[in-house]
């Protein structure tokens, strides 16, 4: 029974949702034009107002609305295919692709566990002091940003350490420690991924838009832009952490002994392990050089990428990567980064300009 009405509580918002989305698109679509335009674009500003409410509203998955907003235009007669699926042209969708590839590489060899555990190891102190252990996170966070485009395959990487970390300190999911640990996955998350060109959607969907409008960024320029601010607001957060969470052990004893046992129960590293090392640095050197090689960041995302699936030399099957890749968040970008130019088809964006200029 708590079910049911645990769904009808998520149904009828839905539905008024869609029946608001629909109204106000239609009403849109029958107004005569304004601002100077004509019918195709007061009808593209209606199929804008429909995704828009959709995505506010959300009674169908966002990707599920992006796909809307470039089929709509198209197959409505507003603006050409070539137009309405321009977002899938643009070098930051496939940008986004070869990072999402990259990001499976790392986890999938298995070298995301060991990365962790050896910098646990050497940042951790001998006694894995809680504050450097969170500060360790932080940093990994920080370093897996610099080439993971996605916020949920990072925060799928480190929360998966997070409770066997727990559990050395001899502590429940609900002590202190654990809240610590699992609250700074996800906001050193959003946090790092700001600072990396390549360490989140929404950066490349600003890096396209920025190369649209013709300016050019280099990936170490932005990393040397916002990695102060990066730095402070971590530092913030550990200095809250111990205002507010006091935990039940700040050291455990013999830390480092237990790290390293588990290290020596991996092994020596796997030929896949070393496969994703070379290819993971050398992605991450030619991102930083960039702006010396003139190698675009996306060319360079893809390469390494095809590599990574290449048979008998990469490391991933590429059936299997097809089907793993987080197709939602592509679809979303290339929608998102298509509709400026749907706009400038049908004099939006002259429209717009319009009005910021009268007001």
């Amino acid at each position: 029974m708590n079910t049911m009405n645990s769904m009808k509580k998520n149904i009828v918002p839905a539905y008024i949702g869609a029946a608001i989305s629909i109204a106000a698109a239609a009403l849109v679509w029958f107004t005569d034009p304004v601002l100077g335009l004509d019918g195709d674009g007061m009808h593209m500003l209606a199929v804008f107002c429909l995704c828009l409410l959709l995505w506010i509203f959300h009674p169908i998955p966002a990707e599920m609305t992006a796909l809307l907003l470039m089929i709509l235009p198209t197959a409505l007669g507003i603006v050409s295919w070539k137009v309405s699926f321009s977002g899938w042209t643009s070098s930051t969708t496939w940008f986004l692709f070869g990072g999402l590839v990259i990001g499976r590489l790392v986890s999938v060899s298995g070298l995301d566990k060991r990365f962790t555990l050896n910098l646990l190891k050497r940042f951790g102190g001998d006694r894995l002091s809680v504050w450097k252990v969170t500060g360790t996170i932080m940093l990994i966070a920080c370093l897996c940003a610099l080439i993971i485009p996605s916020g949920t395959v990072l925060a799928l990487i480190l929360g998966a350490q997070i409770f066997p970390l727990v559990e050395l300190y001899g502590l429940d999911r609900k002590s202190n420690v654990a809240k610590i640990l699992m609250l700074t996955v996800p906001i050193v998350v959003l946090l790092c991924g700001n600072h990396s060109l390549s360490g989140s959607s929404h950066n490349l969907i600003l890096l396209g838009s920025l190369e649209d409008a013709g300016y050019g960024v280099t990936w170490l320029g932005w990393l040397l832009a916002l990695l102060p601010d990066t730095i402070f607001v971590c530092v913030v957060l550990l200095l809250s952490y111990k205002l507010t969470l006091k935990p039940e052990k700040t050291e455990l004893e013999n830390g480092k002994e237990t790290i390293q046992k588990q290290l020596d129960e991996l092994g020596k590293m796997s030929r896949d392990e070393k496969k994703a090392t070379v290819l993971f640095c050398a992605a991450l050197i030619l991102w930083i050089t960039n702006f010396a090689t003139g190698i675009h960041v996306a060319t360079v995302a893809l390469v390494i990428a095809f590599i990574a699936v290449l048979p008998k030399v990469g490391v991933l099957n590429f059936r299997e990567t097809m089907q793993k890749i987080n197709w939602p968040i592509i679809i979303f970008v290339a929608a998102v980064l298509g509709f400026p130019t749907m706009m400038d088809e049908v004099n939006i964006n002259e429209a717009f300009t319009r009005v910021f200029q009268w007001l």
